[in-house]
């Protein structure tokens, strides 16, 4: 099933959890946000949103310091990381075209899930790992109070596809990583060829 880039699933569940999660903490003690998100968000997450806390983007405590010191952009956002499979047809396209290039390509559920603000997306062994509050650059979006680094990093949802094209590419690299610039450099833009390719 995963050759076949019409297959491929965005899988969003856990962005309505994390938003009922918010409604919680947001209102809640500031002591018991980072439990609530544990709880309601982090525990009951999909596989892929546990890749994502295990790859070291997510955890309760961080998430509820970021949600309290940004609360304008939080609430801003919602509708932005509610709407993201917008964005599926352009992907499957991209999917499509890299199919060509490399007819070995496999394609893996891509899920969306919203982090800390550190990652817009990742690989895991079960899929795509993508953090929606990245992709959430528009007019309505406060940046003020963002670091140098945010204000670069936010993307909008048009980029979805470019990104997780990316993350696919990464997810074919099937060898062992070695430390070193050159590596780095040919991983790194590896995929980012073949992904604006």
């Amino acid at each position: 099933d995963h050759s076949d880039p019409d297959k491929v699933r965005f899988i969003a569940e856990d962005i309505g959890r994390f938003w009922q999660a918010y409604d919680k903490a947001i209102t809640a003690k500031p002591e018991e946000r980072a439990a609530i998100f544990q709880r309601e968000y982090i525990a009951p997450g999909t596989i892929g949103l546990k890749d994502f806390s295990r790859s070291g983007r997510l955890n309760d405590k961080t998430l509820a310091k970021v949600v309290e010191s940004r609360q304008d952009f939080f609430k801003s956002i919602r509708a932005l990381t509610s709407n993201l499979d917008k964005q599926r047809a352009e992907t499957i396209a991209a999917f499509r075209q890299f199919k060509k290039l490399y007819p070995e390509a496999i394609f893996p559920d891509a899920y969306f899930v919203i982090g800390q603000m550190q990652s817009g997306g990742t690989a895991s062994a079960n899929g795509l790992l993508m953090g929606a509050e990245m992709f959430t650059r528009s007019a309505g979006v406060p940046i003020d109070g963002l670091s140098d680094w945010l204000k670069g990093a936010l993307m909008e949802p048009s980029e979805i596809p470019p990104l997780v094209t990316h993350e696919s590419i990464h997810f074919q690299q099937k060898y062992p990583l070695q430390g070193g610039l050159l590596c780095n450099c040919l991983k790194e833009g590896s995929a980012d060829f073949l992904g604006e390719l």
